[in-house]
């Protein structure tokens, strides 16, 4: 369940950061709504969900590999997803400021997406490699089958879990990646969401 926006809440340090800022923070980056968060009102931490339009999709604006669609959010927001139509290297790539998170909590990352059945080139044949990077230049990389995962729903792909310690205050960056020679479609990305453990 999520509490209202409009609360304030605290950041690392205890430094309170006001909606207005972060509304800021959002628009600077583009003007389609391309950050939300909110804090969850069961663990009173705050979350963020970065959209397709705030991640760094290699080949997203060329139309012969990639192609933007509305659909709705939860909310009832349309929001732009980005749907794969061809590409042999895939990388996605979000960064979030970690000094908006909540002192000492776990965090995970995913990344939510849907896949559509492209016969061999479908993408549970796939394996994806999955990095968060943390300040300092400190990384964690893991690999994903989605052989087992469902065709035309919403899925999420965990990239990883950090601790929102003093040394990660900075910039956090996560990816989701496929760089075989094979091409790959059909792979639907809505969101990369950064949000408590156990959530």
């Amino acid at each position: 369940m999520i509490v209202s926006s409009s609360h304030g809440f605290q950041g690392q340090g205890n430094m309170t950061t006001s909606k207005a800022a972060l509304v800021a923070m959002a628009n600077n980056v583009s003007t389609i709504t391309p950050l939300k968060y909110f804090v969850d009102e069961k663990f009173n931490k705050n979350c963020f969900i970065v959209f397709a339009r705030k991640l760094l999709i290699s080949w997203a604006e060329n139309p012969d590999y990639w192609k933007w669609t509305k659909e709705k959010d939860v909310s009832g927001e349309d929001i732009e997803v980005a749907e794969l139509s061809k590409v042999c290297w895939l990388n996605i790539e979000g960064t979030i400021q970690t000094i908006y998170l909540s002192p000492g909590t776990v965090y995970e990352v995913v990344f939510v997406v849907k896949m559509k059945d492209e016969g061999i080139c479908n993408m549970r044949n796939f394996s994806m490699t999955l990095t968060i990077i943390f300040p300092r230049s400190k990384s964690l990389t893991r690999s994903a089958n989605l052989k087992e995962k469902p065709l035309g729903t919403w899925i999420e792909i965990l990239v990883g879990e950090f601790t929102m310690l003093p040394e990660n205050v900075g910039d956090i960056s996560f990816k989701l990646g496929e760089y075989s020679s094979d091409w790959k479609k059909g792979l639907v990305v809505k969101c990369a969401t950064i949000r408590p453990k156990n959530y």
